[in-house]
């Protein structure tokens, strides 16, 4: 039998020590402020070889990258586990303090140099411009966090990093810094894998999944499905050549009316996929940021494990295709839509609203907007929904405004939708003869439509929640419906008697950001 050693060597190097994850679930409890946790952490570290002055030097090293409040509350944490355990006969071990610096240089210098080394990154390069615009934080970070603390050497410098890491990735919203110390960590010879380990556990033990947090994926790709084809009577003549805009049709086909697809499914994903369907004027890409450039729908839950499948529906983004004779005309509706949105009355915003106000954001915002090329079928966008399950299993359905009617079609007839997430879907079904009353409206009469009573009681099999967030002013206009389950003043906003839930359909309404 032969063992391949260097292999195996690699495979080690790949792998933290038990004293690097002890620093590293210390530091992320710390910059979390979870002491709770800490406690059990801080326990398990001295149980797992790290000596007092070690543990202390992560809680202070701490504070320089989660302030003082959280590296304090955390040593006071510490002294009460080393009373517990004094108190129960344990004599932890003190370990060695710093060795005295015997560098004659000025501190900055040090620091400097510091910096330089573990980053791989020359001292005379151009100084930053935060460092322009204020010198006095500079000369700190130089004399004080490289030269003060990271010259104690207590901790290796890859330990002070993997602290450091750790405790950025458990706060969340500093990424650029955290992206900057992860590379320190590869310069000081941390590997890839270790830092994907790292950020597992931060993951695990704090249950911050934001943005610090890199997605890492085992799968993605992009797919048509569903749609039609057509083909041209007579034979196809290749000699024969009129213009890429006026082909020749005989004997030719034409595929088209298809949704497409694009997923990513991240490692160890959530069992359940999330299916993502756009709302009207939209396309996908409404899913993949915020107009503001925040994360996504999609961004969010890979973040949260679960693999995301994107759906541009037929006639609209990246499925322009269709069998549809039409004619794109620019029709300015940019005010109508601004309104009907209520974000405000065009063009001013509703005083509190949580859309960005900022003309970059509005601009990206309008930008999003489609046209729609498709016949307005919904057996096209039904059929194309069908497929894709029929192709992925099971899944949970996420739509949105006039996504939401296609998905409860599809979530009554196909077994494969175990879940219903809508935000404010734009109609609904219920069983037959039991339609309401139509309501009428400015945009149209809103009419909801019967479908068979054993199709709709699929909806009882599954959870099915229903998103709202509006804006509706304390003293409603004349036009507003005081018995309208979206209007404000009422108590039960999370206990709503939705009309079929007397059928059995398990259904629960929120509605955020309304103002009282």
């Amino acid at each position: 039998m032969t063992v391949n050693l260097m292999a195996q060597a690699v495979s080690l190097d790949n792998v933290l020590t038990m004293r690097q994850q002890h620093i590293i679930e210390i530091a992320a409890y710390t910059g979390k402020g979870d002491l709770e946790n800490l406690k059990p952490a801080l326990a398990a570290g001295l149980d797992g070889g790290l000596t007092v002055n070690e543990i202390c030097e992560v809680l202070v090293h701490a504070y320089a990258y989660c302030g003082f409040p959280r590296s304090l509350r955390a040593l006071q944490t510490f002294i009460a586990v080393l009373d517990e355990r004094k108190a129960q006969g344990i004599e932890d071990t003190i370990g060695r303090d710093a060795s005295p610096i015997k560098d004659k240089r000025s501190r900055y210098e040090r620091g400097r140099d510091v910096l330089a080394e573990i980053s791989g990154v020359p001292a005379d390069m151009p100084k930053a411009r935060y460092a322009e615009l204020a010198p006095v934080i500079e000369r700190f970070l130089k004399e004080h966090l490289f030269a003060d603390l990271f010259e104690r050497d207590v901790l290796t410098y890859a330990e002070r990093e993997l602290t450091t890491v750790s405790v950025l990735a458990a706060m969340g919203g500093v990424e650029p810094m955290l992206r900057s110390h992860m590379g320190i960590c590869r310069n000081l010879g941390i590997t890839q894998g270790q830092l994907e380990q790292m950020l597992a556990i931060v993951k695990q033990e704090t249950g911050n999944h934001s943005v610090g947090n890199p997605i890492l994926l085992k799968e993605q790709g992009s797919f048509a499905i569903g749609g039609t084809v057509q083909k041209r009577p007579g034979t196809y003549d290749n000699s024969k050549f009129a213009g890429f805009g006026n082909p020749i049709e005989e004997g030719q086909t034409y595929h088209a009316d298809h949704a497409v697809a694009d997923y990513q499914i991240p490692v160890d994903a959530q069992p359940l996929p999330l299916v993502f369907v756009h709302g009207y004027g939209q396309s996908a890409r409404c899913w993949q940021t915020t107009p503001d450039g925040r994360d996504g729908f999609q961004t969010l839950m890979l973040r949260h494990d679960y693999g995301t499948y994107l759906i541009d529906l037929p006639g609209r983004g990246r499925a322009g295709r269709t069998t549809t004779e039409s004619n794109v005309t620019p029709l300015a509706d940019e005010a109508l839509w601004f309104d009907i949105w209520r974000m405000g009355e065009y063009p001013r915003f509703n005083a509190g609203v949580q859309f960005p106000t900022d003309s970059a954001s509005m601009n990206q915002f309008f930008r999003q907007m489609t046209p729609d090329l498709s016949n307005h079928s919904n057996e096209l966008v039904t059929s194309s929904l069908h497929s894709l399950f029929d192709r992925i299993g099971q899944g949970i359905l996420v739509t949105h405004s006039a996504g939401g009617f296609p998905g409860w079609l599809v979530a009554a007839k196909n077994p494969d939708v175990r879940a219903v997430v809508s935000y404010e879907p734009g109609n609904y079904i219920f069983p037959e003869g039991e339609v309401p009353e139509s309501m009428p409206s400015l945009t149209g009469t809103l009419q909801g439509v019967g479908v068979p009573m054993d199709e709709f009681l699929r909806l009882t099999k599954i959870p099915i929640i229903l998103y709202f967030g509006d804006y509706i002013p304390e003293v409603l206009p004349e036009d507003l419906d005081a018995d309208d389950i979206t209007t404000p003043g009422r108590d039960d906003d999370d206990g709503i008697d939705l009309p079929d839930n007397a059928n059995g359909v398990e259904a629960w309404l929120r509605r955020i950001g309304i103002v009282k």
